[in-house]
């Protein structure tokens, strides 16, 4: 307990032979894409990780993960990656930022976002997004439409409006059973 080593010089011990915890916790610091996924942490040991600015996180290479923390801004990740990391133990976003790229459908709302660090999200390819999806992403404050055939409900998307910015770029976003909802803040609509 109370172990604390760089991701650089981790995963210089890894490429040497194994790191093994046993019951003792380690923390990572300055983590930005370093395979660290062959430490031994069988024995109960807690492996936690800090990254560094502009770090490209995923979820195979922090397989023994139990904690991150996003220790600065620019860090990007997939959002099948995040809810890997996230159903392995916390995600902790602290004051910075995170770009979240192809969502889909996975559940993001348990990032811990209260010091204020937000998701930016891009979507993949078809994505119906319904009030649950909103729900998912309730730590997002910029969605950008990042595929075709999105869809989505005026209603919902008056919802994600009130969250935060939604933008379409190059990209067609369908929106169904519109009545008087005020959708001006989009950037631009493809009403169907």
């Amino acid at each position: 307990s109370g172990n604390t080593i760089s991701a650089t010089d981790l995963a210089t011990l890894l490429s040497q032979g194994p790191v093994t915890l046993g019951a003792n916790d380690l923390a990572i610091s300055a983590y930005s894409n370093q395979n660290l996924s062959t430490v031994d942490s069988t024995g109960g040991g807690r492996l936690t990780v800090t990254t560094a600015a502009g770090a490209a996180l995923t979820a195979a290479n922090l397989a023994d993960a139990d904690a991150i923390t996003i220790g600065g801004s620019g860090n990007t990740i997939s959002a099948t990656d995040l809810a890997t990391l996230l159903n392995q133990g916390p995600v902790t976003l602290g004051a910075n930022d995170v770009a979240i790229s192809a969502y889909s459908n996975q559940n993001l709302s348990t990032v811990d976002s209260t010091g204020g660090g937000r998701l930016t999200v891009t979507t993949s390819d078809s994505v119906t997004i319904t009030s649950t999806i909103i729900g998912y992403l309730a730590d997002a404050d910029a969605i950008t439409i990042g595929g075709s055939g999105n869809t989505i409900s005026a209603t919902d998307l008056a919802t994600l409006l009130a969250q935060g910015s939604v933008t379409l770029g190059v990209n067609d976003l369908a929106i169904s059973a519109y009545s008087n909802q005020n959708l001006s803040t989009v950037d631009s609509l493809s009403l169907i």
